[in-house]
């Protein structure tokens, strides 16, 4: 199984669901979280069991910059061995996957938000 998060019509973060779910898990976890309501409920719809899914388009700059924030934290964590389930260099290529998606969640927070 994997886990996407769509950048664009385009583009998007697709990775396994182990992946996919860690983020969502730092998110859910933490207090930010609040900051972004919107995600904060699509993530809730996924972690009760709906579609590993995640399209940026439908959310505002300033929620998707939440998500960016955790995106960072996930690395710093596991950069600096602190990470709870991941010893630092533990898999490769893991952090450079979540590089990726902090590239990618740059880009979004870079451009107006969704209209609405």
């Amino acid at each position: 199984m994997s886990g996407v998060i769509r950048y664009s019509e385009e583009e998007g973060w697709i990775v396994s669901s182990w992946a996919f779910d860690y983020v969502i898990d730092a998110f859910h976890e933490s207090s930010a979280a609040a900051a972004a309501p919107g995600l904060a409920a699509e993530v809730e719809r996924i972690k009760k069991g709906a579609l590993r899914y995640i399209d940026l388009a439908k959310f505002p700059t300033d929620e998707v910059e939440v998500l960016r924030k955790t995106c960072v934290e996930v690395i710093r964590r596991y950069e600096t061995g602190t990470d709870p389930y991941q010893p630092a260099g533990g898999i490769p290529d893991f952090v450079e996957r979540f590089r990726e998606l902090l590239r990618m969640l740059d880009l979004r927070a870079t451009q107006s938000p969704p209209p609405g």
